[in-house]
């Protein structure tokens, strides 16, 4: 049996602890030295009492240590037994010396696998950071609301996940807002934008996972009022009540044609306004409304102070509301394909009918002929009624 090779540590795992966060490399290295330093101790004393080839080195016993070997040489077995077993266990403690340097070996073998696991765990969860970020050339201005990108493919993104996109030429310019939908095999990603900072359209997008939006702090006190300036000819600005215009005070409505100062506004010539006569240059006219054909029909006149309906059966008019004392009204009745068809009036309360001592008037019966029937709206005795002032019959 040659003499075991000496043990030297393979690897300086310290070197490991610079990428791998909470790796004792410089307690392992402490280890393996002291592993070294004891089988080094155990090798030297073993070249003491072995030779290469196994047996006892030469001269590992001197003379003062030959009393009993000299006693073997005459024939004394008690000593050749004695002899034997010292040489046999100087053996088995070599043999022993050799399988704790072989369990010292691979002690180390494992320290090394146990790096290399930890070294691609590390690998894989820097992989897994890289997932959460991205970019994107899609073309797409800041606004709030919906945005879609094209990004890429295979990212750690989710529905629900905010994230801020950001303009890598400047970060002034950007989103933040929550992820609607991402798909990972296309990289279509849409973002509902809820923050934006800065304006503009912007194809090259830096896109990271953030928080959600913080709460809006407490509003800042108001500073202090500015100096009013003197307006260019043609803007106006904003009154309170009275204004001071290059010297000229407006109060109340102004006008301006885009091209010279404001000035004060004519009753009756630029707006109109109760108590001022006004001439109109344009025809002015009431919406022609068209009252729905049901049993009882219903007139709001405060949008229809001209109507229609055509009747398609006997009907009930009913009441009509909102009605202002002094206002004339104008109803066309228009008979159906079939003809003969007859309204009975409400005459009774407020927003009735009246027909003063003549009555309600008979209706064209003719299929598809009209009358049109006009009323004032007067108070009488303290209920306002729409007073029946005229009809015209026979209309085709």
């Amino acid at each position: 049996m040659s003499q075991p090779p000496p043990y030297a540590p393979s690897h300086s795992f310290v070197s490991n602890s610079a990428t791998l966060a909470n790796f004792p490399g410089q307690a392992l290295d402490i280890e393996f030295n002291g592993i070294k330093t004891t089988t080094d101790a155990i090798e030297a004393n073993l070249k003491l009492i072995q030779r290469d080839d196994g047996a006892l080195a030469n001269q590992s016993v001197s003379a003062d240590q030959l009393t009993d070997d000299l006693r073997l040489l005459v024939g004394d077995l008690t000593i050749t037994s004695q002899v034997n077993a010292s040489r046999d266990a100087a053996v088995a403690s070599a043999a022993a010396a050799a399988s704790s340097q072989t369990a010292a070996a691979g002690s180390a073998t494992s320290a090394s696998t146990s790096a290399t696991n930890a070294a691609a765990s590390a690998t894989a969860a820097q992989g897994f950071v890289a997932g959460l970020a991205g970019s994107s050339v899609s073309s797409v201005a800041i606004a709030t609301g919906s945005k879609s990108f094209t990004a890429q493919t295979g990212k750690q993104w989710a529905a629900g996940q905010f994230v801020t996109l950001s303009s890598n030429a400047n970060s002034a310019n950007y989103m933040h807002g929550s992820i609607t939908s991402y798909n990972s095999g296309t990289g279509a990603l849409v973002v509902n934008v809820l923050d934006i900072g800065g304006s503009g359209t912007f194809a090259d997008w830096n896109i990271a996972i953030s928080g959600s939006q913080g709460p809006i702090g407490q509003t800042g006190p108001s500073g202090a009022v500015g100096v009013s300036g003197t307006p260019s000819a043609g803007q106006i600005p904003s009154w309170t009540s009275a204004t001071t215009l290059k010297g000229t005070t407006i109060n109340g409505l102004v006008k301006s044609n885009g091209a010279s100062d404001p000035t004060a506004a004519a009753a009756g010539t630029d707006y109109v306004a109760p108590g001022t006569a006004t001439a109109f240059t344009k025809q002015q006219s009431f919406t022609l409304a068209t009252i729905t054909d049901q049993a009882t029909l219903s007139w709001d006149v405060s949008g229809a102070q001209k109507a229609k309906v055509t009747l398609g059966g006997n009907r009930t008019m009913g009441a009509v509301t909102n009605a202002v004392e002094g206002t004339t009204y104008s109803l066309w009745v228009i008979q159906d394909g079939t003809g003969s068809r007859t309204i009975s009036w409400t005459t009774t309360g407020a927003g009735s009918f009246d027909f003063g001592a003549g009555g309600a008037p008979t209706l064209t019966t003719t299929l598809n002929k009209a009358d049109l029937l006009t009323f004032e709206a007067i108070a009488i005795g303290g209920t306002l009624k729409l007073r029946f002032s005229g009809i015209m019959r026979g209309f085709s």
